[in-house]
Parts: C-alpha cells; structure tokens; sequence
C-alpha cells in the first residue's frame, strides 16, 4: 500500500492526519500507526507510523512462541475510537533493550540441571586416603 509512495508526501499525509484529529477536537497518541496491505510473503502487513513526530515505515507481524524478537518492537496495536483506521502503538517490548547484554548465552535449564547431576553426580563423597601407618 505504501511502496510507491515518496517520504515527502507520506509526512504531509501524517501532518494531514493529525490536523484533522485536532480540528475534530480529538487527541492522537504520541505513537500512531495505520496499517496497510499485506508483505510480500503474506505473513505481515506494511505498516505507517508516526511516533513523537517521527515518521516511519515498516512491517507488523503476529509474534510466534519459541522465536525471538531480533530486530524491532514486540508490539500491540489498539484501534482509535475517532479513526478506525488509526491504531495506537503500544510497546510491549524492544528487542535493543535485550541485546544491551554481554557475555555468553544463559543455557542452564532444569535438563541441564538434571543431567548435570546425572554426570558429575551430587554430594559425592571422597576416597579417604590411607596413610602408610594404616597398613600395619
């Protein structure tokens, strides 16, 4: 829906968007997005938004359990009353946060944990060693 269009018109159509809200007499959201048709693969739709003045172009998609969110927000979209056309943008979560981290990956898991004890066993307990004057 938005691929042919150029940034300059996209931001007078944001600019447009807003100043009709407020002559309506509504509020917009600080963060605002209208989505438009599907991604290429099918999986996701395009999606306009404009956050603190900033205009952006991207991609939304359903979030799927088990896989990470890389690159970008895990975001919810509620629709505006006033523009049903408009969603609200509500960060649930940003993948930058997440990767501020350093070091090696957290593996331990209770299978990990489990065969941990497996191999090395726990509380196991010493040989004691016999001196020379045990032998006699």
């Amino acid at each position: 829906m938005f691929a042919g269009l150029d940034t300059i018109r996209l931001a007078t159509y944001a600019e447009a968007m807003a100043a009709n809200a407020k002559r309506k007499g509504l509020r917009l959201p600080n963060d605002v997005a209208m989505v438009g048709g599907p991604t290429e693969d099918g999986e996701g739709k395009h999606l306009l938004r404009l956050r603190d003045g900033n205009l952006s172009l991207g991609e939304v998609r359903p979030a799927k359990e088990g896989k990470p969110v890389m690159a970008g927000e895990l975001v919810r979209l509620k629709p505006l009353e006033a523009a049903p056309h408009l969603h609200e943008v509500e960060v649930l979560h940003s993948a930058t946060a997440s990767q501020e981290r350093t070091g090696p990956a957290s593996v331990a898991n209770d299978t990990y944990r489990r065969n941990w004890s497996t191999v090395f066993g726990t509380g196991r307990v010493k040989a004691k060693r016999q001196s020379d004057w045990d032998l006699n």
